[in-house]
């Protein structure tokens, strides 16, 4: 396989994780579409020890790469990863060292290096390796990866759909007038929605395909009535459900600041909706950003991120609905607590989903957060942590958290990463609902060093679990194990 070679040079490879350490278990059970009702904070009934049985049933691998690739050549970056519900799953893969990237297929124990082909306009020919794949998911029959390859006229904007070592190329449509254009995220139902940026004339701009196969239609996002004539529109998630899709994201509005986007996909047609907000928010300058949604039907979602309260306090909020009609919830945290985030969110239901975050205590250090929404109600309690962790004087906490997955309505799953006494950062998973909630050291890849600073940020649970993540200084990892 011939490509064309950057650098010999190792070069830091990192994964996305939110800016506060810390890990949030939410869980929601809306039922209806009005606001919740804030409750006094729970006391945690989890035991916060290390559950050393379930934690040794999880398997780590490093990232199989194609034949005659070294790690320390091709410098791989995953870029996310997801399963169907038979438990194929697929983790998308991006080079840095050289052109090109690769689809990691598989699940538990077993994976392989896959290198697609590209579609037939590629400036290399059809064989060319050089697609690199930049997000990944999967709906009910098939997975799309997408990313980018050398088209004849410049780069393009690739897809790739299938599973195992099937995969058929598309060339993604770009925006008229598009001088560049990158892909950041997708979602997929029975139909699919990918986000980025376009680079036109004009500057940067958002852009959403949405299609299935190797057929997909581009357009851009449009900002809600009130907004700023330079309202500067960001996307942050997609997710889909059927036919259905809905983006988040934040605008300039002319009088208030940054406020929460919401693009509604339905038959094809997108609709722009200004996110609400809870009753406290802050009159100007509301600072909102929509972290990541989630929709378990085809008229429900659920979007989590953050807010500025009046006073100029940060905040969380869930943000429930479906078309025009959104309401938002804000996030309670223990007694002395401040400054909560959400980072991810998944849902078993329409009434019942999980989110990940953290918040800070009266001397502003971070710890995890477990907030549960039962119908009208949001409770919140401090997450456990394993035995051994580091603890400052004030608590023990784990440090980087990824997403969530949910088995069930009475079983979701959280992954991130927590530093022991001695600094070392090991990956950790979280499994529980409501209040009861147990967290588990898992398994390094082997010849890990002592401090093998592994960190697990992708998950998905169809029926065991599988995620994706980085160890020894950012290489990427591949761990499974039970829920």
């Amino acid at each position: 396989m011939k490509r064309t070679r950057w650098s010999r040079a190792r070069l830091p490879v990192i994964v996305a994780r939110l800016p506060v350490a810390g890990v949030v278990a939410a869980v929601l059970a809306t039922g209806a579409m009005s606001p919740a009702t804030l409750t006094a904070p729970a006391t945690l009934t989890a035991p916060a020890t290390l559950n050393a049985a379930a934690g040794a049933g999880w398997s780590a691998r490093a990232l199989p790469l194609p034949s005659g690739d070294a790690a320390d050549v091709v410098l791989p970056v995953a870029k996310g990863a997801a399963c169907l519900p038979s438990g194929s799953c697929v983790a998308a893969v991006s080079f840095t060292g050289v052109e090109g990237g690769e689809l990691a297929a598989g699940g538990g124990t077993s994976w392989k290096a896959v290198v697609p082909k590209v579609p037939a306009n590629d400036a290399g020919g059809a064989k060319a390796a050089d697609g690199a794949f930049s997000a990944v998911a999967c709906g009910p029959a098939k997975c799309v990866a997408v990313g980018s390859y050398h088209a004849s006229a410049g780069t393009g904007l690739l897809a790739e759909t299938g599973s195992g070592s099937s995969w058929t190329p598309g060339e993604l449509p770009g925006l008229t007038g598009s001088l560049s254009a990158s892909l950041g995220q997708v979602a997929c139902g029975t139909i699919c929605a990918a986000i980025g940026t376009v680079t036109t004339k004009k500057g940067t701009e958002p852009l959403i395909e949405l299609g299935s196969g190797t057929n997909w239609k581009a357009s851009g996002a449009k900002a809600p009535k009130g907004a700023s004539s330079a309202a500067e529109i960001r996307l942050t998630s997609a997710a889909c459900h059927g036919a259905n899709c809905v983006v988040t994201g934040s605008y300039v509005s002319k009088t208030r600041g940054v406020e929460g986007l919401l693009e509604v996909e339905s038959g094809g047609k997108w609709t722009s909706v200004q996110a609400p907000l809870p009753a406290h928010a802050a009159a100007g300058q509301q600072n909102v950003t929509l972290h990541d949604v989630a929709c378990p039907a085809t008229t429900s979602c659920t979007a989590v991120g953050t807010y500025v309260r009046a006073g100029g306090a940060g905040e969380a909020e869930f943000v429930t609905g479906w078309g025009p009609k959104w309401t938002a919830a804000a996030v309670p945290v223990p007694k002395g607590g401040d400054g909560p985030t959400l980072g991810y969110v998944a849902c078993a239901s329409a009434t019942a989903c999980t989110a990940d975050g953290d918040y800070t205590d009266g001397s502003g250090f971070a710890h995890m957060l477990i907030t549960v929404r039962s119908g009208k109600t949001l409770t919140s309690v401090k997450a456990p942590a394993p035995a051994n962790a580091l603890n400052l004087g004030h608590g023990q906490s784990v440090s980087n958290e990824g997403q969530v997955a949910c088995v069930s309505a009475k079983l979701c799953v959280a992954v991130g990463a927590y530093l022991d006494k001695s600094w070392n950062e090991h990956p950790v998973m979280l499994a529980g609902s409501g209040t009861k909630w147990s967290v588990r050291e898992l398994p390094a890849p082997p010849g890990s060093p002592a401090n093998p600073q592994a960190v697990l940020t992708w998950l998905a649970c169809p029926k065991s679990c599988d995620a994706a993540g980085t160890y020894d200084a950012g290489m990427p990892y591949l761990s499974a194990g039970p829920a």
